[in-house]
């Protein structure tokens, strides 16, 4: 009999995939808020040192781009604990959307400054910004305006689609 220590024993072979490749465009969570970045490496299995990190691997290893969104900070290098979206999210390059143009949003779909109750789930709206980085709770593919009962409202649309 061959014995394999707990620690080296790998519970579910899905979890070897990821859903980023190296190259690939994304946004992640850092101390300075969702920033733009892209995929440099994976970690591989052994490079996880044995530890626990919640049964989430592989991970990434990723350069993010500050300056990308005005910030006066250097291009760093940061590990996603994590292939989950809180960690790492798909950024897109393109956007059906641009300044100004005017949306019908989903109300259901947004986040909002201030708290609101709607009476209708869609709402007509403008895109004030486009790839909104380096806010701390999330990223955002658009911020939008609109006008609802004489006050004017911010929502911020989590995916383009």
């Amino acid at each position: 009999h061959i014995r394999i220590e707990k620690r080296n024993v790998v519970r579910d072979l899905d979890r070897l995939t990821t859903r980023y490749e190296v190259g690939e465009h994304v946004v992640c969570s850092t101390s300075n808020g969702w920033l733009p970045a892209v995929i440099k490496h994976l970690w591989p299995i052994w490079e996880q040192g044995g530890h626990d990190n919640g049964g989430n691997m592989p991970c990434y290893g990723l350069t993010c781009y500050p300056s990308e969104v005005g910030m006066n900070i250097n291009s760093f290098e940061v590990a996603a604990p994590a292939d989950k979206d809180f960690c790492v999210k798909k950024r897109p390059m393109k956007f059906r959307f641009q300044v100004g143009e005017k949306v019908v949003c989903n109300t259901e779909r947004a986040k909002f400054k201030s708290k609101f109750s709607f009476a209708k789930s869609w709402i007509l709206g403008v895109v004030k910004e486009v790839d909104v980085l380096g806010l701390r709770d999330n990223y955002y593919c658009y911020k939008c305006i609109a006008k609802v009962d004489g006050s004017i409202i911010e929502m911020y649309i989590y995916k383009d689609d």
